[in-house]
């Protein structure tokens, strides 16, 4: 057969192929209610599922990736409108507005950015230049069609081409209660700060990646977010050596990944954190040097063991605080207690570092309550 003719038959058997696919995803629309939670991720891997190919069909994949995309598009088309509930997987920021200017119901949104050139006539000559491009375009969608979603309440973004510009221009969707970063390497700490102004109904955050920081190299600070209540912390955090988490009087739900080489935690005025809490983040500071929970107000019961290098505790202010065990952290030896009026027990063993004139502040916490008080192993007493 002449190489024209089959370049005939195979253009002929490609728009077959795809006037196939947009058949296929219209009459699935049309036998479809309008729809209000709309998971994309598991629309296509449902696809993948439900066909069956030999192992190796690199065209049968192809065509099945097709339909998907075929399927996302006429159905955000014909039920963008009713939507609440959107999961989706996008290659350019471009789609991401077409979608979200239709969605005005939508109440959460979960987006993962693949971001790809999508206009060739505009092909950046560097990646420096693709990315600026790639930001660009995104924090116009953020300032431009996000307003068109006035009831979002939840949103997770998972790419790393978001910048602080990109959360200052979140400041359009008022109602934003929750927000969940992925892959965040190019936020800083600052910019978090920055939601609490932009965002004042936001209640959970939760971030996933290395955040920058323009203070010393090694520390994560945190503060202003006074009106939130869960804060997780999911990873990026290896390097971080000094963790500053003040003023939160509303945060009672704290979660970080493992922090090996933190040397100092501050967690002054979580007023709202209990005693669960803060054991579980303390199992990950294996290193830990200085600990300050200075009014924490919620903080009934504090274990302290085999903290090696810790060397100063402050506790002042802990007024809920009842029961204290420190035991086996051989450097300790400054215990701060000023008006933890409420501690009735307190048991410390192998604090070799700590002398006699620490336990002067016993005199603040006030003989009548204090009912068990043990020292073994405190060898400079």
């Amino acid at each position: 057969m002449p190489p024209r003719a089959v370049q005939t038959a195979s253009d002929a058997l490609a728009e077959y192929q795809h006037s196939l696919l947009r058949f296929v995803a219209a009459l699935v629309c049309q036998l479809c209610a309008p729809l209000r939670i709309l998971r994309l991720p598991l629309l296509r891997a449902s696809l993948e599922g439900i066909h069956v190919s030999a192992e190796g069909d690199d065209e049968s994949s192809s065509y099945t990736g097709q339909l998907a995309d075929e399927l996302t598009r006429v159905i955000c088309e014909r039920h963008a409108p009713a939507l609440e509930v959107l999961d989706l997987v996008i290659g350019a920021p471009e789609q991401l507005g077409a979608i979200l200017r239709r969605c005005a119901r939508l109440r959460e949104l979960t987006v993962r950015l693949n971001l790809v050139s999508s206009d060739p006539t505009h092909a950046p000559h560097s990646v420096a230049d693709r990315t600026t491009a790639l930001c660009t375009d995104l924090a116009a969608i953020f300032g431009h069609d996000l307003p068109n979603t006035p009831h979002l309440r939840s949103l997770s973004l998972d790419t790393p081409h978001l910048t602080d510009s990109h959360l200052l221009a979140l400041y359009s969707v008022r109602s934003l209660g929750r927000l969940r970063l992925l892959r965040a390497s190019r936020v800083t700490s600052e910019g978090i700060a920055s939601l609490a102004d932009a965002l004042p109904a936001l209640s959970k955050l939760a971030i996933c990646g290395q955040l920058r920081t323009t203070v010393p190299e090694g520390q994560l600070a945190l503060s202003r977010l006074e009106r939130i209540t869960s804060l997780s912390l999911e990873s990026g955090l290896m390097g971080t050596k000094q963790l500053l988490l003040t003023q939160h009087p509303h945060l009672h739900d704290l979660r970080v990944a493992p922090l090996p080489r933190l040397v100092q935690l501050d967690l002054s005025g979580c007023s709202a954190l209990g005693s669960r809490a803060v054991a579980a983040l303390l199992s990950q500071t294996p290193a830990l040097e200085l600990l300050t929970l200075y009014a924490c107000a919620r903080l009934s019961e504090l274990n302290l063991a085999g903290f090696a290098q810790l060397k100063t505790v402050q506790l002042s202010g802990c007024t809920a605080l009842t029961t204290l065990s420190i035991l086996q952290c051989p450097k300790l030896g400054g215990i701060g207690l000023d008006g933890c009026y409420a501690l009735t027990s307190m048991h410390l063993c192998g604090l070799r570092s700590l002398r006699s004139a620490e336990l002067l502040v016993l005199a603040s916490v006030g003989p009548l309550r204090l009912r068990s008080l043990r020292l073994p192993g405190c060898a400079l007493l």
